[in-house]
């Protein structure tokens, strides 16, 4: 003959406690009062506006993280040590006087493209090494926020290959 279980009770069953320990408790702490937000402030009377904007500390607070980034040494022989590293690069150097950076790579066995593709890894190389955000896809780094940037790839008796310079407020690099 065979066996009849008796089924559980509805708050014997797993899933009734896993609905109490992930919605109930949470709940219960919102209500009481758990929460992390803190008591906002009274709103302020309006002040009229002077005719000079004070800058927001969020303004601040950007211009001092940018002031605060900065080209490393390490930065610098990272870049220069891994673009040394290509069997085409004779040399590459780093210099950074008055708010801009300067990168000198000697390649004389490459073309036009592989120049530029040269360029642009050293940049980002000395950015992902330096102080600040790093590189991305669309993006050098947080370094060419603060500093302005020329880059260029030369090939026999200095002869130029390919140069691109980027100011700050630019996005990308443009090569000539």
């Amino acid at each position: 003959m065979a066996e009849v279980k008796a089924k559980k009770v509805w708050y014997k069953k797993w899933w009734v406690w896993a609905l109490i320990v992930f919605i109930g408790f949470p709940a219960i702490g919102t209500l009481v009062g758990g929460g992390e937000e803190d008591a906002k402030p009274a709103a302020k009377p309006k002040v009229e506006e002077k005719a000079e904007a004070k800058p927001s500390k969020k303004e601040k607070e950007t211009k001092k993280k940018k002031d605060d980034v900065k080209v490393t040494e390490f930065g610098i022989r990272q870049a220069v040590e891994l673009t040394t590293a290509d069997d085409l690069v004779h040399d590459a150097a780093v210099e950074i006087d008055d708010g801009t950076i300067y990168i000198a790579i000697t390649a004389p066995a490459v073309n036009e493209d592989y120049a530029k593709e040269l360029g642009d890894n050293m940049v980002r190389q000395l950015a992902t090494f330096s102080e600040g955000e790093g590189p991305t896809k669309d993006y050098y780094g947080e370094i060419y926020e603060k500093y302005d940037l020329h880059v260029g790839v030369f090939g026999h008796n200095q002869k130029e290959i390919a140069y691109g310079t980027k100011i700050t407020v630019s996005d990308k690099i443009r090569w000539k």
